[in-house]
């Protein structure tokens, strides 16, 4: 690799451990302001909408409202315009009770206010009504020394409509002549929303009855039903029109004709499940980016340590070998001791190189074995007598219970890569001079082997991680190693249908256990029995 491309990875590392984040927290931000400026602008448009939806409806109820005031006292005029012109001959008789705007003569009176007497044909509460309300209700100017009145008077649960001439004497009121208008109101409200004059917003001509719904009732009775309509607008009709309210409410086909498509739904909870979404895919970014560091934290870690592990046993081979070929050997003991040590360092080499490569197959897929049966004892002391070896400087002892004709399916160079790893790992992490007990038994129908080591032990919470590829136990970070053999370990056992754990020794330290299915005792093949330990 060249210094220009280790100074861009270099380089592109640090962007990527320094920078690389804080984009992303401005991405996110930027991502969040602009989620909140358009559920802003999505509300506002919906706000919007109503109001201008509301103001409509207001508008057409002023309309309504003003509509109405003027059909009642078109209506009245009509009626009582006969009485107004016969002053003071005036009489109920003269009432015109035609049936114009649809009203029914429901009942005539003549009040005498001075007196506070009555001619009439309706019933006595009715006429008490009249005499007390009359004369405090606001009625409008219409001809000299007349005015002209309505209210309203409930029968039998409806609103009906009471029109009257009212004399005046020195704005003095001293005559009052008038009738009840049964029906009036449902024909004035009729014909008043039929030709109301309003702008052609609606395409109707004017006609609002499949747009709007419409409703009336006096300032003593409950309001009517609104149908499901909506932008419900209320307008009490003026004082002199006695109490009466009017109701206009926007029906779903007049809202989708002023507003095509409706009203705009709320879309605060999309914006937010964006913004939800904005930020996981931020969150998973940072992890990323941090298992990213980790890993090459690891990696390097890994680089460093093998080459640590490399680096000694290669200065031992090379500073005896120079011994031999300059000759500074003086002996022949020293001679057969030089290449003992050459020989020693050399199978920690291929130890290592062996692990180093079943990781590399092991994460390309390419890892297998190839089991065949046989007895597990020899592999096993034949590894222990070989580690030994390697075993001297530090002063370790190895016992060895091992069930001789224990019989099972492994992969003979898998086996030994097992146990050289196990041996290998006990000897890093215990101490010098200590006694490393290695067996092998028969559990029902499995082989089981155990390194027992003297060494501080293994926390119960990282038993299993230890089993990770580049993981180091804490309080090991101070050995050296790779951090692969027991990766290596389970990884070979798995491929056998077995399996490795670690628990507590018997004594003090820890015990790796690896499991293999399939075993028996040899002496027992033949009849099928098999032995437990």
């Amino acid at each position: 690799m060249s210094r220009q491309s280790l100074l861009d990875r270099l380089t592109y590392g640090r962007f990527s451990s320094s920078f690389l984040p804080a984009l992303l927290i401005v991405a996110l931000g930027v991502t969040g302001t602009v989620t909140y400026h358009a559920y802003k602008a999505s509300r506002e448009h919906r706000e919007v909408v109503e109001r201008v939806l509301a103001a409509y409806v207001s508008f057409v109820a002023e309309k309504m409202q003003e509509s109405t005031q003027l059909g009642v006292v078109s209506c009245a005029e009509v009626w009582l315009y006969p009485v107004m012109l016969g002053k003071t001959g005036a009489s109920m008789n003269q009432i015109r009770a035609d049936g114009s705007c649809g009203a029914r003569d429901g009942g005539r009176f003549d009040i005498d206010l001075t007196k506070g007497t009555a001619a009439s044909r309706l019933p006595q509460p009715i006429v008490g009504w009249l005499l007390d309300t009359i004369p405090k209700h606001p009625a409008v100017d219409y001809l000299e020394h007349w005015r002209i009145g309505s209210l309203t008077y409930t029968v039998d649960g409806k609103p009906e409509l009471i029109s009257y001439a009212l004399r005046v004497d020195r704005d003095r009121p001293v005559r009052a002549i008038g009738f009840i208008a049964e029906r009036a109101l449902p024909q004035i409200m009729a014909t008043t929303r039929e030709y109301v004059n309003l702008p052609d917003v609606m395409g109707t001509q004017g006609k609002l009855s499949d747009y709007f719904d419409f409703a009336y009732w006096t300032s003593s009775e409950p309001p009517a039903a609104d149908n499901g309509s909506s932008f419900r607008q209320v307008r009490p009709l003026d004082a002199n029109f006695g109490g009466i309210m009017l109701a206009v409410g926007l029906r779903q086909a007049g809202l989708l004709r002023l507003a095509p498509g409706g009203i705009p739904r709320s879309r605060g909870w999309e914006f937010l499940g964006l913004f939800a979404l904005a930020v996981g895919l931020v969150a998973c970014s940072l992890l990323l980016l941090r298992r990213e560091e980790q890993l090459a934290r690891t990696r390097a870690n890994f680089v460093a340590g093998v080459s640590h592990e490399l680096r000694t046993p290669l200065a031992q081979i090379r500073m005896f070998a120079e011994m031999l070929l300059l000759g500074r050997v003086r002996s022949d003991a020293d001679r057969r001791r030089s290449l003992e040590i050459i020989d020693t360092e050399a199978r920690r080499l291929s130890h290592l190189v062996e692990n180093v490569l079943q990781a590399a197959r092991s994460e390309n897929g390419h890892l297998h074995v190839n089991p065949s049966t046989m007895r597990v004892a020899p592999i096993i002391r034949e590894c222990v007598e070989t580690f030994a070896v390697l075993a001297q400087a530090r002063g370790m002892e190895f016992r060895m219970e091992l069930q001789g004709d224990l019989v099972a399916p492994v992969d003979s160079a898998a086996l030994r890569q097992i146990v050289l790893n196990l041996l290998d790992n006990a000897a890093k992490y215990g101490p010098d001079g200590q006694r490393v007990v290695v067996g092998v038994a028969l559990f029902d129908t499995t082989a089981r082997i155990w390194v027992d080591d003297e060494g501080e032990g293994i926390p119960k919470r990282e038993r299993q991680r230890v089993f990770d590829p580049f993981y180091r136990a804490r309080g090991a970070q101070h050995t050296t190693g790779s951090g692969i053999g027991l990766s290596v370990v389970r990884e070979l056992a798995g491929l056998h249908g077995g399996n490795a754990w670690i628990e507590d020794a018997p004594d003090a330290g820890t015990r790796v256990v690896v499991e293999f299915p399939g075993a028996f005792l040899a002496a027992q093949a033949a009849t099928g029995d098999f032995a437990v330990a």
